[in-house]
């Protein structure tokens, strides 16, 4: 069963699928990477993406018999300062093991931080993605994101894509345990999510 948790930042399975992603990323943007390497690698770069973190949540493939899981993706939410009287926040390190992808893990977990945020109420939410990344790009239009201008503070860069989304109110829901075992909203460690939150 897919469970989508909040934890910490540096919890080993956030820290490991995040790793995992700066990997498949430098095979699609060598020469990036190389810059980042200069500048202290993976490391430097986690350190410096945690910045105004607002949530972070993995998403857990659970044997319910036995109460196992197994990490299969992350994604994270950081305030973005928009000097437009609107509360925006920015989806980062989005990332699925290859071997969980086309599963439906990153739509329940976007579809989770967006419910997270506008509830938070947040009006938007921006993110960036890169253009040797179709099926990523391909996940956020069907979720209903668009193309827009880069935010304050992000340099334009012919690599990116910069996209938002509009967050509608979603609809209020009961926190608190359902007959299956999940919840309605994300909740801290150990408090599962429907992937349909």
């Amino acid at each position: 069963m897919l469970r989508i948790l909040q934890v910490p930042w540096a919890s080993p399975d956030a820290t490991g699928l995040r790793a995992a992603m700066y990997a498949d990323l430098a095979e699609r943007y060598p020469q990036e990477t190389a810059a980042v390497e200069r500048r202290g690698g993976f490391a430097v770069l986690d350190d410096e993406a945690s910045a105004g973190l607002v949530e972070m949540v993995v998403a857990y493939d659970v044997d319910l018999s036995s109460g196992s899981r197994a990490a299969l993706g992350c994604a994270a939410l950081r305030a973005v300062a928009t000097g437009e009287g609107e509360r925006v926040e920015e989806v980062r390190k989005v990332f699925v093991l290859p071997s969980a992808r086309r599963r439906g893990v990153a739509t329940a977990m976007l579809e989770a931080l967006e419910r997270s945020a506008a509830g938070r109420g947040v009006h938007r939410v921006v993110l960036e993605t890169g253009r040797r990344q179709p099926e990523a790009l391909a996940g956020y239009l069907r979720l209903g994101y668009l193309e827009i201008a880069p935010w304050d503070g992000m340099v334009p860069d012919p690599t990116s894509v910069h996209l938002g989304k509009v967050l509608a109110a979603w609809p209020q829901v009961r926190r608190g345990v359902a007959g299956d075992g999940s919840i309605g909203a994300v909740e801290p460690e150990e408090r599962p999510c429907r992937p349909s939150c």
